[in-house]
């Protein structure tokens, strides 16, 4: 994924109908599976498994919620900005891009902490 984003920075000479093709394409392929999906099923399990309930659960799952909306919006402009063939745009969507994944790592990393400790005890 990360390499994936990475490559959009080189998008910046495609014509119109090229861009809006493939960013398209890349927001179905992210958007399906991808962190939007892999979060649901985060607070899916933790509804079904009862964590919502424990102590510091609200904590460890906000920066995910963070993510989570903040990654809906980065689709939702990447698939704008094809349908309006800006590619100017790209690569500041890469860096973006990257910014988010990077924050997603972090915000799973606490998550799997918080998890690592509800499970020792």
């Amino acid at each position: 994924m990360r390499q994936l984003i990475s490559d959009l920075a080189e998008w910046v000479s495609m014509s119109g109908k090229e861009l809006q093709r493939c960013c398209q394409e890349v927001y179905y392929g992210l958007r399906v599976g991808g962190i939007l999906h892999q979060i649901e099923y985060i607070q899916m399990y933790a509804d079904e498994a009862g964590l919502v309930l424990r102590a510091g659960y609200r904590e460890a799952m906000s920066l995910l919620e963070r993510v989570y909306k903040e990654w809906k919006m980065y689709l939702l402009l990447l698939y704008k900005t094809g349908v309006q063939g800006r590619s100017a745009r790209m690569k500041e969507l890469s860096a973006n891009g990257l910014r988010l994944l990077d924050i997603y790592a972090e915000a799973l990393a606490g998550y799997l902490r918080w998890l690592r400790n509800q499970v020792e005890n």
